[in-house]
């Protein structure tokens, strides 16, 4: 019972309304906050020392903090000792969420994530439950900044927000009445990266199903201000059973999972992390690292695979072709290393040396008097797309005293059909100093023959996997002979490549085209073994 007061003008006006000498302290609180006084009154009873406590009190839509002490007096007294926090601890709210919330979300940042996802995991062990964890990667989402400015890109990661709020709630409501309801926290890692974590869980069996529902929300493009935003989205989920139980274990299962190759069957991007998967991202590393190292030391070696005429089967030129026979790994195939070296930059350092040895091969094969024929070689499109490749190759031939007309670039057709960017220009300033430009794969990418007579190219090769089926399937046939006669339409040189029969190479001279490689007339070899092409072998399948 309240036995006298003091100086309490101070305190919020209706929260010292009820100090009042007779009441009932406890009397003139809020029901939250009579456990939490009770407790700190009993305990002080008991020690007989200082014990504090807060009291939250609400006046006007305004938010009070009045933090108390009970403090043992003479004579049996107690005093309770008040005072108006509410200053403080605004600003120590304030500075909270600087540190600890994403400031165009409100959602936690990567701080609070990394400090909530510990104590989730310390509190899972310490309870036998499990922790799981779901990230969304955008890979675009900076290119809308050009339109939509600054302002917009808040607007677009609240709309992020919002979806994934309303998608998780909406399916954990759903979730069965025997299936405990999950914990769960939805954090902003970075500008492009969101995670949900899902902590107090005894299995993960609805796991996918969910990323995939929320995954489908955050793909859906955003209406934003008369612009539509659409984004790409991977997912990347890890668990306390798969992964290392820590907050660096687990994130960075989840980026193991994003960015490898395997996905599930449902069309989506949802990624799932596993030991097997660790071992391959890991292998790749391996791979890159070693790659890297042989570049430098030039270790790699290049094979040519001859072309024939298809009217009399002479040599008319060859392709070069890169082999990697690692020390530790052994024979790595060109479809392993090649999306690594792309994937880690090693792209270039690897196009660089091609180039150099290809260019020295030519010039020792015509110091040694050997036929002068033509050598394709894959260019990347990373490649042709830096500002230097044009003076690289100019300064390689003219060293070398090599015609330009016996350098032959092999580029995907997507590069061409793009049309864009250095690339385009590039191939058109090759194709000025004399060199010859082929469009490899041709028919399976972005074909259209709208784009064929304005290509700076001189030869299109039909892909292997219409020659492979060319005597069996009249579709492929009829695909193989339309391109034929729309390449010799435009001027273009036709070749197949992938012959591996006589019955291949018999239908193709029917239907005209040009000239032929494969393993039907000739394997990738050594520049060594390559010598007996020039002497006239052919037919070697």
């Amino acid at each position: 019972v309240i036995q006298g007061i003091h100086q309490i003008e101070r305190l919020p006006i209706g929260f010292r309304a009820q100090m009042i000498v007779g009441n009932n302290f406890f009397e003139t609180l809020d029901e939250e906050s009579v456990q939490l006084v009770s407790t700190a009154w009993a305990t002080s009873q008991r020690t007989e020392e200082c014990e504090s406590f807060i009291v939250d009190y609400r006046q006007d839509e305004k938010q009070h903090t009045v933090q108390g002490r009970f403090v043992p007096g003479a004579e049996g007294e107690w005093l309770c000792l008040l005072q108006d926090q509410s200053a403080l601890f605004s600003c120590e709210q304030q500075a909270f969420e600087l540190e600890f919330k994403d400031a165009a979300t409100g959602i936690a940042n990567e701080k609070q994530l990394l400090s909530e996802l510990g104590s989730r995991l310390r509190e899972c062990r310490d309870t036998n439950t499990h922790t799981a964890i779901i990230r969304f990667s955008a890979t675009d989402l900076r290119s809308f900044e050009a339109t939509i400015g600054r302002g917009g890109m808040v607007k677009l990661a609240q709309a992020i927000v919002e979806r994934l709020e309303i998608g998780l709630e909406s399916y954990l409501t759903r979730l069965q009445a025997e299936t405990l309801r999950p914990s769960h926290l939805i954090a902003r890692l970075c500008d492009s990266d969101y995670v949900v974590v899902l902590s107090g869980l005894d299995s993960f069996e609805f796991i996918e199903e969910l990323a995939t529902l929320l995954l489908r929300r955050l793909s859906t493009s955003i209406d934003l201000d008369e612009h539509i935003c659409g984004i790409d989205w991977t997912a990347g989920i890890a668990d306390t059973l798969d992964a290392p139980p820590t907050t660096d274990g687990l994130l960075s299962a989840t980026a193991y999972a994003i960015y490898s190759d395997c996905a599930l069957p449902n069309g989506y991007r949802v990624h799932r992390y596993n030991s097997d998967l660790k071992a391959r991202v890991h292998h790749d590393i391996e791979i890159e690292r070693l790659l890297r190292r042989d570049i430098a030391d030039g270790v790699l070696e290049m094979h040519y695979q001859p072309k024939f005429d298809l009217s009399d089967l002479s040599l008319i030129g060859m392709e070069a072709l890169i082999r990697w026979n690692n020390a530790e790994l052994g024979f790595i195939s060109p479809a392993k290393f090649i999306p690594i070296a792309e994937k880690s930059g090693l792209i270039i350092s690897l196009s660089h040396l091609v180039v150099e040895k290809v260019l020295d091969q030519i010039a020792a094969w015509r110091d040694e008097g050997y036929k002068s024929v033509p050598t394709s070689i894959n260019i990347s499109g990373i490649h042709l797309n830096t500002r230097t490749i044009v003076e690289e190759l100019r300064a390689g031939i003219q060293q070398r005293r090599i015609p330009p007309e016996l350098v032959e670039l092999e580029v995907t057709e997507s590069i061409m059909v793009d049309g864009v960017g250095k690339a385009f220009k590039n191939l058109n300033e090759l194709r000025d100093m004399g060199i010859r430009v082929a469009i490899d794969d041709f028919g399976t990418g972005y074909s259209s023959l709208s784009y064929l007579k304005d290509l700076p190219a001189d030869c299109l090769k039909i892909d292997r996997s219409f020659v492979q089926s060319i005597t069996s399937d009249p579709t492929a046939e009829a695909i193989a002979r339309a391109i034929i006669t729309v390449g010799h339409d435009v001027n273009m040189h036709v070749i197949a490549e992938g012959v591996e029969t006589a019955e291949e190479l018999n239908k193709l001279a029917e239907l005209g085209c040009d000239s032929v490689q494969g393993y039907f007339t000739g394997r990738p070899v050594s520049s060594f073994e390559f010598t007996s092409f020039f002497e006239g072998a052919r037919l070697a399948g």
